[in-house]
């Protein structure tokens, strides 16, 4: 949620490359999230693999379609996502 608006905004990047960037700085927060919840025994296997599976997929292929859009789609589709997120913290 601030990833994207602040590489737009205060580093003057172009949309596609926030957008790629923010998919890009996911992946090792999210790693050393899940070893900590691993080293201190949280961590459930029988989520963990799909879900993480799930996420590496999904992030490849985010990265792999992210030309194909236009920069209008992105902001747009970016703004709904985060609208919807507001909402679900909110209820």
């Amino acid at each position: 949620m601030i990833v994207v608006p602040f590489l737009e905004k205060a580093l003057q990047k172009p949309d596609r490359k926030a957008h790629a960037t923010a998919i890009l700085i996911i992946l090792p927060i999210t790693a050393a999230g899940a070893a900590v919840y691993l080293y201190a025994g949280g961590f459930d296997m029988s989520a963990g693999l799909p879900a993480g599976s799930g996420v590496l997929l999904g992030g490849a292929l985010g990265a792999l379609i992210l030309s194909k859009f236009s920069n209008k789609f992105l902001r747009i589709l970016f703004a709904l996502i985060m609208i919807a997120a507001g909402i679900r913290m909110i209820f």
